[in-house]
């Protein structure tokens, strides 16, 4: 029934598709749908913003080639990302194919401390030009200074990155504008270092009742 679509009447219904849906319906009419197929593949590069979670990566997972695909046909134009409890292994593919569009990423990882640190360098690789980043779970504010072009940073769900000189690491983001922690941070004697940021000017601090204190400079 689709075939007797043309190219904008299917562009339009694939543009409602989650994209576990749209990785479904690639794989239903590969061999027979090639005008189908190819207006899938299309409607990717036109889409900037995805969410991934444990559905796509099984799929991807099962039918490595549609992995690369999606990577191929959505590298070039991707701008935002949202990966729910990845694992390092799944972020590995991703190496072969440069992002120069992207500038929002929000994660989770799937993996223990070692394998999470390795992740996030991966990630660095990946994804060199962010200007947003908020990290769930273990991280570490050294790794910031790969990111120079940071703009936005939200450790408000990140744990351990105060356990050390974390605002001298920050601060080493001079582009930084917008900062975003929770409280576990407010008896920190380092708020100096952040409050000489030149581009910075608001920040917000996160209680664990969601209650926040914003400063606007």
């Amino acid at each position: 029934m689709l075939d007797a679509l043309n190219d904008d009447c299917q562009l339009a219904i694939i543009k409602y598709l989650n994209l576990f849906d749209r990785i479904a319906l690639y794989e239903a009419t590969k061999g027979t749908s090639n005008r189908l197929n190819k207006n899938i593949a299309y409607a990717w590069k036109l889409q900037l913003s995805f969410v991934l979670d444990w559905n796509n990566y099984k799929k991807f997972e099962e039918m490595p080639e549609l992995l690369d695909v999606f990577l191929s046909n959505c590298s070039a134009t991707m701008q935002e990302l949202k990966l729910l409890r990845v694992k390092l292994d799944f972020l590995k593919r991703w190496e072969n194919y440069t992002f120069p569009r992207m500038k929002t990423l929000e994660y989770t990882l799937e993996t223990g401390d070692q394998a999470a640190d390795e992740a996030i360098r991966t990630l660095v690789k990946i994804f060199p030009g962010l200007h947003s980043l908020k990290p769930y779970g273990n991280f570490r504010c050294v790794v910031l200074q790969k990111w120079t072009q940071m703009r936005k940073l939200d450790l408000s769900e990140s744990w351990h990155y105060y356990d050390y000189d974390w605002a001298k690491d920050i601060a080493k983001c001079q582009l930084l504008e917008e900062l975003t922690l929770d409280d576990c941070t407010i008896g920190s004697n380092n708020y100096d270092d952040l409050m000489a940021m030149p581009k910075l000017h608001k920040l917000c601090i996160v209680s664990a009742f969601d209650v926040k204190l914003v400063k606007l400079f």
